[in-house]
């Protein structure tokens, strides 16, 4: 599996930034597509049941259908808040209906805790560029799946510079 090239491709396709979909990734499941939080969310994207359902996902292990139905509902979440990164990652961590109770971000520890870690690491990969980098000089991410002696499997990303 080539996640870059899966992020990219539906992110493309839903025009959602492939920054912001690797960044809601390591947070959500650190690149795990076999994750499950206690919550019952599951895989990459970390969806609940009910959404992926709400998305046509119909294997949410798989990591193209997991990938596809979380950038579908991570843009529903930015249309719905007009581009607001914040509100729509405050939205995919504590639904919908938390932030438009609260007009903004909930109180709730974990969701600002969320929202400030995903916005940094988004903010990370995206300034390279904007500090006048030339694409080529800037570094790439890719994820690697690494299959050990006991085959297990482990997923992270590898950055490369143009220059390796």
């Amino acid at each position: 599996m080539d996640l870059d090239a899966l992020v990219r491709r539906e992110g493309e396709r839903h025009g959602v930034d492939p920054d912001l979909i690797f960044a809601v990734i390591r947070q959500e499941s650190a690149f795990d597509p076999y994750a499950v939080s206690s919550a019952g969310a599951v895989g990459l994207m970390q969806l609940m049941p009910e959404t992926a359902k709400r998305f046509g996902v119909k294997d949410i292990l798989d990591p193209a259908e997991n990938v596809s139905g979380g950038v579908q509902y991570l843009r529903l979440l930015l249309e719905r808040y007009e581009g607001d990164h914040r509100l729509a990652l405050a939205a995919y961590n504590a639904g919908e209906g938390a932030v438009d109770r609260y007009e903004g971000i909930p109180p709730y520890r974990e969701t600002r805790d969320y929202v400030e870690r995903i916005t940094s690491n988004y903010r990370t990969e995206t300034a390279v560029l904007e500090d006048g980098e030339s694409e080529a000089e800037a570094p790439v991410a890719h994820i690697a799946m690494i299959e050990t002696a006991d085959g297990s499997l482990h997923f992270g990303p590898v950055v490369q510079t143009a220059a390796n």
